[in-house]
């Protein structure tokens, strides 16, 4: 076979290989490795409901607490976590469990109290403004220092 041909059958295959998702049903079929992306072909709605933990000062002041005291570094691992502790009805267990690694925290060394809490937020409210859904509180647990009562 001439090696011209050899080659434009093999550009032929790449160029039908590469288009082949968009020509797939259903659009939201994802397959490795050529992918539809399905994850950015279609809207999503911009109230999301998710669990997170919070933590409160003594004063009340509100502390953002990293997916790094619920798992490790990974957001998505965090969320598992949550998921997971709600599925099995472990979520003042998970509470404990964070409250211990904020104790180990230097940088969060003012915060007393952690929350676990449900909340809906609007993504593009929270984003651009701030702005803050409804919370509903699933657990509350004291952060152990030594020394404090």
């Amino acid at each position: 076979m001439h090696p011209r041909l050899v080659g434009a059958v093999v550009s032929v295959v790449a160029i039908v290989a590469t288009a082949s998702p968009v020509l797939r049903r259903p659009a939201r079929d994802d397959s490795f490795p050529l992918s539809t992306y399905p994850m950015f072909a279609f809207s999503r709605p911009l109230k999301q409901t998710f669990e997170y933990a919070i933590g409160y000062t003594d004063a009340g002041e509100r502390r953002t607490i990293r997916p790094r005291h619920v798992a490790n570094a990974e957001v998505m691992q965090a969320i598992m976590t949550f998921a997971s502790a709600v599925r099995r009805r472990a979520v003042p267990e998970l509470c404990d469990r964070i409250a211990a690694r904020v104790a180990a925290d230097p940088a969060l060394a003012d915060v007393t109290t952690v929350q676990i809490v449900r909340g809906t937020h609007d993504a593009l409210a929270f984003l651009v403004h701030g702005e803050r859904g409804p919370e509903r509180q699933l657990a509350t647990c004291a952060v152990p220092r030594p020394g404090a009562r």
